[in-house]
């Protein structure tokens, strides 16, 4: 008593290869005599575990180590409910060894050797390889397809690409600063409550007060803004959203959308933010928007990790989740200096499903570049004034990548699909965001002078 967890006949070891153990230390003794008169002492050490069958985890604690100079283990375990136990302890603890089994037909090793009957000298003939469990399944035991479920975008060209927004499925969104990446978002989420999914906002940099106002804005149309000049400096314009609009918001899509933002957390973000998701599952949220990974990264509770780690922690930990949630998530990132790749480490991009890079043509500082760009652009898309260019750096399992121009509509603050119409007549009758429900005459033709606000 309060010894420590060990193998009964360790101290028999002699360079022995193959380690037998039995259950408790007379059948330890009963196959010592066996090893005797088969002529084997000399290659199996005959060994029992300390407290019966129950006790395989703590000498495995004591004695782990001890194990690797045998070529072999064999366990023979007693033929009752704790033997069971035991067999299926040891398959888990000792698979990776050479394992076997002396499956006897008595009830333990003791009965066996004192049975007249039996001949020890086969006892070779009871010996059972014991193969290991695998996480892994064999490819024949998945017998139906887990239903993915989709939903529209909001965004025809996006959903041309991807099938919509679909389950198990992270989406990237990067572009510059003030790009257009969380007015994006948002027209995602409102697009998901139009259809009455349910939807998580974390808003890393904005109170949900200021927040709630855009969205009722996007989600209410054209009559959506007002212009407020009170208390602005020399009579500047700003739009807010209308009454009307936040009346219709509460209504229509408050009921779809949970949002939380940076003041509702503590400092260590991600480990708060990820088990509420996990909460949010049980209120019926499909789609997660998070803004952002940078906010996301900050405050870790593991001061010694390295920002790239925490980034990979990070993503690896949103991958799981939409794979066994079945739900979608669009993290909004930063590019690098250059402008094409995610900054940060190269896992972020290869865990994700998607990659949207948005890139707005005020960003050029080259003029004569954002001309021509934008020269280029007005002929591909139908001589429409197109301020930013949507492009598709990643499809998981789908090569399909049509670029899409977007036209800024300032009064609403809502980015409008400006690619020729994919699927034009569901997107009408369902009130999503294409310019071709628009005459040519009534897209806006605004410089992006107002874009900024």
């Amino acid at each position: 008593q309060g010894g420590t967890s060990i193998l009964y006949g360790m101290h028999m070891f002699n360079q022995q290869k193959v380690l037998c153990i039995c259950e408790g230390e007379v059948d330890s003794m009963s196959m010592y005599e066996i090893a005797r008169q088969v002529g084997a002492t000399e290659r199996w050490l005959c060994s029992s575990l300390p407290q019966g069958a129950g006790s395989l985890p703590k000498v495995m604690e004591n004695c782990g180590h001890w194990l690797g100079m045998f070529e072999q283990i064999v366990i023979i375990p007693d033929k009752d409910e704790a033997g069971d136990k035991f067999k299926a302890k040891a398959k888990e603890l000792l698979g990776d060894y050479d394992l076997f089994e002396l499956d006897l037909p008595d009830k333990d090793v003791n009965d066996f050797y004192l049975n007249a009957d039996r001949n020890i000298h086969e006892i070779k003939k009871y010996l059972k390889v014991i193969v290991p469990d695998l996480l892994a399944i064999e490819i024949q035991d998945v017998t139906e397809k887990k239903e993915i479920f989709h939903f529209k975008s909001g965004f025809p060209t996006v959903d041309k690409n991807w099938d919509g927004l679909q389950g198990e499925w992270l989406s990237l969104l990067s572009g510059k600063r003030n790009s257009g990446k969380t007015l994006m978002a948002k027209q995602l989420l409102i697009a998901s409550a139009k259809q009455r999914i349910g939807c998580y906002y974390f808003t890393g940099e904005e109170k949900i007060e200021k927040e709630k106002g855009k969205l009722a804005m996007i989600g209410y149309g054209k009559q959506g803004a007002s212009v407020e000049r009170n208390g602005s400096i020399n009579g500047a314009e700003r739009f807010v959203a209308s009454t009307e609009a936040l009346t219709y918001f509460n209504a229509n899509y408050a009921p779809y959308i949970k949002m939380i933002d940076f003041t509702m957390t503590g400092s260590n973000i991600f480990e708060q933010i990820l088990p509420d998701m996990k909460r949010a599952i049980k209120h019926g949220v499909k789609l997660f928007v998070l803004d952002n990974l940078m906010i996301l990264t900050n405050g870790t509770s593991d001061a010694t990790q390295k920002e790239r780690g925490k980034q990979i922690t990070i993503i690896q930990e949103l991958k799981k989740f939409v794979n066994t949630t079945n739900t979608h998530i669009v993290l909004i990132v930063h590019p690098n200096k250059g402008g094409e790749d995610i900054s940060g480490a190269t896992e972020i991009q290869n865990f994700a499903d998607g990659i949207m890079c948005l890139n707005r043509f005020d960003n050029i500082g080259d003029s004569d570049v954002k001309d021509k760009a934008l020269a280029t652009l007005s002929e591909r898309f139908d001589g429409r004034h197109v301020s930013s260019l949507l492009k598709f750096t990643k499809g998981r399992d789908d090569a399909t990548f049509y670029e899409m121009g977007l036209v800024f509509e300032p009064t609403t603050g809502r980015l409008l699909d400006a690619n020729p119409a994919m699927d034009k007549d569901n997107y009408h009758r369902d009130g999503y965001y294409a310019v071709e429900r628009y005459t040519k005459d009534d897209v806006p033709q605004y410089d992006n002078q107002y874009s900024s606000k």
